[in-house]
């Protein structure tokens, strides 16, 4: 293993170890767009570049390079609800032969691969950029072949890999993500044309990025009400000077996140779009939790949820003067629940176009 090597897995596992202890500390971290407990399956397709290798042992030190190929992985995971979570991992690499010591030669090096996954879920409070970072990394088996010149044949071998991304939940159950594996074949050796006998090409160092889709089983679709739009507030009292309602839409969260997501967008550009129709109206946005944590934490999470809805409506267009936002905390819950329940309908922000100031 390379001195470089070491230092990048070194790195990651350490990364990961420390976020480990970061899970329990909220006021640093949020949870990700899915912090809920479930299982998840998931794909990815990309493309992997595998570094220069040299052969030795049998053969004279002689440079094997390769082409851009194209990379695919499968997973099926768990997540514990903490940001943690496990996955075992099939995936596929291929790399065409470029030149043998400088000379062209036609060949491929075809890696197939079988990890278990450990990976951690950031969700760090940037509410203008509502993607959840992670790091992780993997050990598992790799079977790779290849021709390159005179080597030929498999080899069986223990691999490794880190991992590191963004995700962005495309609707409760769907997640996007954009990653990065740095994966290595250990120790691989080859054959030597019809001798019988074999050569080292050492590590495989493989680089791959890739576009990945995550499917959350059941996922906030069982648990969380959908988004409620255009509610109408009650009416004032008869005897009051009559006024238009005040339309209220009401935008739920998954636990402990201030992620939006993207039945979330739908209803907040609904918001955006009834107060751009008339004059400059005064929109009040209210976050609230539910009651799993302390009263401390709680206020600053919907303090959070209250400043993403109006770092959307912002993006849609509307003035941020005329937006008021507030955050109560696990107070005036809409259902009231006992200490650490976690309650999906009272994970919510309310916009209110056309409020009373203040509200």
């Amino acid at each position: 293993m390379s001195n470089v090597t070491r230092t990048i897995f070194g790195a990651v596992a350490a990364g990961l170890m420390a976020a480990s202890g970061a899970a329990s500390a909220q006021d640093i971290f949020q949870q990700g767009q899915e912090p809920d407990p479930g299982f998840y399956a998931g794909i990815g397709a990309g493309l992997n570049f595998l570094e220069k290798n040299e052969t030795s042992g049998v053969l004279p030190k002689t440079s094997i390079e390769s082409n851009t190929g194209p990379a695919v992985i499968l997973n099926l995971g768990y997540a514990f609800g903490n940001g943690l979570r496990v996955e075992f991992e099939p995936g596929y690499r291929s790399n065409d032969t470029d030149t043998y010591g400088g000379v062209h030669v036609n060949g491929t090096t075809e890696t197939a691969s079988a990890m278990v996954n450990g990976i951690y879920d950031f969700g760090l409070v940037v509410p203008e950029v509502p993607l959840t970072p992670h790091v992780g990394f993997g050990l598992g088996y790799a079977h790779v072949s290849t021709g390159a010149g005179p080597v030929h044949g498999s080899d069986d071998t223990f691999a490794y890999q880190a991992i590191g991304g963004v995700d962005y939940a495309l609707a409760p159950q769907f997640v996007l993500g954009l990653d990065y594996r740095y994966f290595v074949a250990t120790d691989t050796s080859f054959d030597v044309g019809a001798s019988g006998q074999r050569t080292s090409l050492g590590d495989l160092n493989n680089h791959s990025v890739l576009l990945t889709l995550r499917y959350l089983f059941g996922g906030e679709e069982a648990e969380t009400p959908r988004a409620s739009a255009a509610t109408p507030m009650a009416p004032a009292a008869a005897a009051a000077a009559p006024t238009a309602p005040q339309p209220g839409y009401t935008i739920y969260f998954n636990w402990d996140s201030a992620g939006l997501t993207g039945s979330a967008l739908l209803i907040v550009d609904q918001a955006a779009a009834a107060a751009k129709k008339g004059p400059p109206v005064h929109i009040g946005v209210t976050g609230y939790t539910d009651t799993t944590g302390s009263e401390a934490y709680n206020q600053k999470l919907s303090e959070r949820r209250a400043a993403a809805v109006k770092a959307e409506l912002v993006h849609q267009g509307v003035s941020a003067d005329e937006i008021a936002t507030s955050g109560h905390g696990l107070n005036d819950l809409a259902v009231p629940t006992q200490s650490e329940v976690r309650e999906p309908r009272n994970r919510r922000v309310l916009i209110v176009v056309g409020a009373s100031p203040g509200v």
